[in-house]
């Protein structure tokens, strides 16, 4: 768990673990690993299916022409031959031996019978073959290696749309931290942002005695609040002895 001490504790997520109590965040695990909910150590982080390793890592991607299909420490497996007797190969990080085949899988590329190659992050590739990877992301949006469609083409930080379309920046008095198609998040109410496109908050607070709605994209939106007077976005003061404000 993770969280400010004697406040509100929040269970570490999937893929991340904790193992000190205090309020220290929870570290993720390492790559090509994964972890349930609440882990305490990192040992808890097993190697995905179509990795293998120690668990607690490191562990590496299958190579080209094996494949891995459930978690844990078990060895990638050699690609079957085909019915006929060929060798068959597949993209790094395979998952399954339906992928082994004689041809490179979408989202890789390379000779017939391998070794396959990724298609960089970027790129998607939605054929099967040899022919390099040529369709690429849209602008400001990004994609991990080995994709086979545009819709793998997400929204970088900091801009957000529907996957596979471009992406539009986060305007002012909202922030997005993380690539994907979630909208950019609201500044809370009493605090405000001019930036447009950012990547992480940068959220500023109202003055003292003042307050703004959600997601404010201007200082001028803090207002003093009842029992205080001042310009919007200014200093404000409290009312003194004998005097009020109602609003």
């Amino acid at each position: 768990f993770s969280g400010l001490n004697w406040g509100t504790c929040t269970a570490c997520v999937i893929g991340t673990y904790k193992a000190g109590i205090g309020a220290a965040a929870c570290n993720g695990c390492p790559a090509h690993s994964n972890s349930p909910a609440q882990s305490t150590a990192v040992t808890v982080c097993m190697c995905n299916a179509g990795s293998s390793g120690t668990d607690g890592g490191p562990c590496l991607q299958c190579e080209s022409g094996k494949y891995k299909q459930g978690p844990g420490e078990a060895a990638c497996l050699v690609c079957p031959l085909d019915a006929d007797g060929g060798v068959q190969t597949s993209p790094p990080g395979s998952t399954s031996p339906n992928i082994c085949s004689l041809a490179c899988a979408a989202g890789s590329f390379g000779p017939n019978g391998g070794p396959c190659q990724l298609c960089p992050s970027g790129t998607y590739k939605a054929v099967s073959g040899t022919a390099p990877c040529a369709q690429t992301c849209p602008s400001h949006t990004q994609s991990e290696p080995g994709s086979t469609s545009v819709t793998d083409c997400v929204c970088v930080a900091g801009r957000s749309k529907a996957d596979g379309e471009s992406c539009t920046e986060c305007v002012a008095g909202k922030y997005k931290i993380a690539m994907g198609d979630a909208a950019c998040t609201n500044c809370l109410a009493g605090r405000y942002s001019t930036a447009v496109g950012a990547t992480f908050s940068v959220c500023q607070g109202c003055p003292t005695n003042s307050d703004g709605p959600e997601a404010s994209d201007k200082q001028t939106n803090c207002k003093c609040n009842t029992g205080s007077s001042g310009a919007d976005g200014g200093s404000c003061t409290k009312c003194v002895v004998g005097t009020y404000k109602q609003d």
